[in-house]
């Protein structure tokens, strides 16, 4: 069986308190090192998560970002991730299966006052997760209307990797074709009709479509 991890503490500006490594704060050691977030000693102990014959490590940060998709708040996503590291730790459950590391969470779940909505919807994201499909998102609309901000800020709460601006994509693509410098897109320009418009838009999204077609 493992026992509780130590952490030995040989510098005297340190001291340990309830499983967090703390800096006490003095004038010398302020000016000689930056700040950083205390670090739990929990970190440093390794807790296997078993899928099957396959396992993972597992890591606070993944599960406050999962966590965060389901609509539990920031500071809480931190406090629940800790905790559950800590019952599997303080418990020995160094080697756990899925189900059995998703029991301990939710039980701090419930605890925090997140309950059956907020475990549903961490059971959909990790079965959605564990079917290794890409999720594709597109945000469309007219010009100006803040897409890409929405966009980023969107792949940024579920954890997407890769957020694509057609706008960017699409001026480069003119560029290359034109060979010269591009203009202004349509909906920043003047034509002597609608429908000039509309055919100059047109144009514009097939050029932006096989250039996501590659």
């Amino acid at each position: 069986m493992a026992s509780n991890p130590v952490i030995p503490n040989e510098d005297p500006s340190i001291e340990q308190d309830d499983g967090l490594l703390k800096r006490k704060h003095s004038a010398s050691n302020l000016t000689k090192l930056p700040f950083k977030q205390p670090a739990s000693k929990y970190d440093f102990v390794k807790v296997r998560v078993w899928i099957g014959d396959h396992y993972y490590t597992f890591s606070r940060f993944l599960v406050s970002r999962v966590l965060a998709v389901t609509k539990v708040g920031y500071a809480d996503t931190l406090k629940i991730s800790l905790a559950v590291k800590k019952a599997l730790v303080d418990r020995e459950m160094l080697d756990v299966t899925q189900a059995e590391m998703e029991s301990v969470l939710f039980g701090v779940m419930r605890a925090q006052g997140y309950g059956e909505e907020f475990i549903a919807r961490y059971r959909l994201m990790t079965e959605f997760n564990l079917q290794r499909v890409p999720l594709i998102i597109l945000v469309s609309g007219s010009g100006l209307l803040g897409k890409s901000t929405l966009a980023t800020q969107l792949g940024e709460r579920l954890n997407l990797s890769a957020v694509l601006q057609t706008d960017l994509v699409f001026e480069v693509l003119q560029s290359a074709a034109a060979g010269s410098a591009p203009q202004p897109k349509a909906l920043l320009r003047r034509f002597d009709s609608d429908a000039a418009l509309l055919a100059e838009y047109r144009r514009e999204c097939e050029l932006v479509r096989g250039g996501l077609r590659g």
